[in-house]
């Protein structure tokens, strides 16, 4: 998690971050919005320590960037592309991060083209097997208003309500819902977050579909009689 409270900075008399307070809670993609000179780049120098504030503070897991024993081991940062040299592949400048800070090579793997490729791979998959879901939704309810109404409320609202309980509940709740679970393939990367890998989440979304579709049938069979 990256927490910014209050953090201040100014360059010559001008406040290019002003009282800022962010929280970026795990496992969430989180962006920046704004002009050039909106702070944007000066936010993530102070979070990594490059720049001090005038006030406020910016932590990393509870602590500041500086006091991390292993700073390459929770929080990756690249703020400008000249900084990687330009005839080394991206895997190949991973590899090298990876040799100097003792992580495994394999972590290169996860992260780099088989990431990727399986990230692709299963978005398409995702999307598939989610439409299938909506067809034994329709086809149970056999109401177009309805059925819309439901998928969205599986897919968007039961997310949100799961977040509502208890964090230990929440998180294990969250993790095997259709949409939560089924979205991980489309991860290039697992994060430490993550109570399934990316295709045990698949694995829970294909049995929540199979499921569904067993409903369906039994229904069509017998209501349509």
């Amino acid at each position: 998690m990256i927490e910014a409270q209050d953090l201040t900075k100014v360059y010559g008399g001008k406040a290019a971050v002003d009282h800022l307070s962010f929280t970026v809670e795990p496992g969430r993609v989180t962006g920046f919005l704004g002009p050039n000179g909106a702070g944007k780049s000066t936010t993530m120098r102070l979070i990594l320590g490059l720049d001090r504030p005038q006030s406020g503070y910016a932590l990393i897991n509870g602590r500041r960037y500086r006091d991390l024993k292993d700073p390459l081991h929770t929080v990756g940062a690249l703020l400008e592309a000249k900084s990687v040299h330009p005839g080394r592949s991206a895997r190949n400048h991973l590899l090298f991060l990876a040799q100097t800070q003792g992580i495994p090579a394999s972590r290169v793997e996860e992260v780099g083209d088989a990431g990727v490729t399986r990230a692709v791979i299963g978005a398409g998959l995702y999307l598939t097997v989610l439409g299938l879901l909506a067809l034994a939704i329709g086809t149970m309810i056999r109401h177009t208003a309805g059925s819309i109404s439901t998928i969205i409320g599986v897919v968007f609202v039961l997310p949100i309500l799961t977040g509502l309980l208890p964090s230990s509940w929440g998180a294990h709740i969250n993790a095997y819902l259709p949409e939560q679970a089924g979205t991980l393939i489309t991860h290039t990367h697992q994060t430490a977050d993550d109570l399934l890998s990316p295709w045990q989440g698949f694995g829970v979304l294909c049995i929540w579909t199979v499921l569904a579709l067993a409903v369906a049938a039994y229904l069509l069979e017998h209501r349509d009689a």
